[in-house]
């Protein structure tokens, strides 16, 4: 597996010392180097947790539902699926969604919020959106898709377009917006990792943030963990110190595209393939474990930071290991994003989608109680 040099060894140095049980002595020294940033964060995501509980500071209401998707943990634990699978749930109920991105990325992150997509299938350059938004615009073109660090003012430009409900994507800790319901997903092949905070590991606040959630979705159910019993002790302390209701469920690959978006073939049909593998993801390996499950022989891996711009320099070893090795270079569609145009008709990407595996019916009573069918089964036009 190859990196980029500079721009990846702080990012890999912490994920090491997040995910490993037992860390090694250099490990350590790193750990106690952070622990004072680790205290003041943790202090100050308590203090500004509090202020809201106790409502010293407010959370503002718009006038749509809101449903919130998001994590406690940094990065990685498949958040976008999910926020499709919601999206398009919503959308089958009769209801024009608008799904809410912070644009991480784009050169308009932190800024005044940006329509990506008005629901008619066109988009924002993904320089000025961000990758993320993109791809919920292109998975979804009939969503409306906004951009913008300010979720409240983001929500009430949505709501101008026409949206009847909004989808918070990555939403758990900005809590400036009121949600009517929260959706926390657990990545079950690895819950909490070291279970510390920023910096020290992967924590966004503490784990007593749960009992702000209203539904668990644990994701990656089918993925062998790293460290089986950690991960299994820390599924068991999420579950009983929540008792919330749960949908358990998988990434699965459906299709393979071109860098344009345009289906080419069934997912399986990398059976057998050789195939290079290129990402700019939080989670590399799950990308991989979709293409070894799909029988790909994987030839060389080229992984690159989260979110990582793309330049025809990066892709030059790509091609030459693909050419090599008669592969076909292939990558995600949310990297895909970020290919220079001038690479499409070399890249090939792979589609994942959401499938809940268990509690769908918990899943559709949440949404509908929420968000109640705008459409009957009987409605002029509706097949069966």
């Amino acid at each position: 597996m190859k990196r980029t040099a500079a721009s990846s060894r702080l990012g890999r140095a912490l994920n090491g010392v997040w995910q490993s049980p037992q860390p090694t002595v250099p490990q350590q020294a790193l750990l106690a180097s952070l622990a004072p940033a680790a205290l003041l964060f943790a202090a100050g995501t308590r203090f500004r947790n509090a202020a809201y509980d106790r409502r010293w500071l407010a959370s503002r209401a718009v006038k749509v539902p809101v449903i919130s998707v998001g994590n406690l943990t940094v990065g990685g634990a498949g958040k976008t699926p999910v926020v499709l699978a919601v999206s398009e749930r919503l959308a089958a109920l009769g209801h024009r969604v608008a799904i809410v991105n912070r644009g991480y990325g784009g050169r308009r992150a932190g800024k005044s919020p940006i329509v990506v997509s008005d629901g008619s299938g066109s988009s924002a350059p993904p320089a000025e959106a961000g990758d993320e938004a993109i791809l919920l615009a292109r998975r979804l073109p009939s969503a409306i898709v906004v951009a913008g660090a300010d979720r409240h003012a983001a929500s009430q430009l949505a709501i101008s377009i026409g949206a009847s409900v909004i989808v918070l994507d990555d939403g758990m800790q900005h809590r400036r917006l009121h949600r009517d319901l929260e959706i926390l997903v657990v990545d079950a092949s690895d819950p909490l990792g070291n279970g510390l905070p920023l910096p020290v590991g992967p924590l966004r606040e503490g784990i007593s943030a749960i009992e702000r959630a209203h539904l668990i979705w644990f994701s990656r159910v089918d993925e062998v963990p790293s460290y089986p019993l950690r991960a299994a002790a820390a599924l068991r302390r999420i579950e009983e110190s929540a008792g919330l209701p749960v949908v358990r469920g998988i990434y699965e690959p459906s299709l393979l595209l071109d860098a344009g978006g345009d289906a080419l073939d069934e997912a399986s049909s990398l059976r057998g393939r050789a195939v290079v593998a290129v990402c700019g993801v939080a989670r590399p390996s799950s990308f991989l474990f979709s293409l070894s499950s799909l029988g790909a022989r994987i030839v060389e891996t080229h992984v690159f930071p989260d979110h990582h711009p793309f330049d025809e320099r990066d892709l030059e070893r790509v091609f030459a290991d693909a050419r090599e090795s008669n592969a076909l270079v292939l990558t995600t569609e949310k990297d895909a994003a970020r290919l220079p145009p001038s690479c499409h008709g070399d890249v090939r990407v792979l589609r994942v989608e959401a499938r809940v595996m268990d509690g769908e019916a918990v899943l559709d009573e949440a949404l509908g109680r929420l968000a109640p069918p705008l459409v009957s089964d009987d409605a002029p036009g509706k097949t069966n």
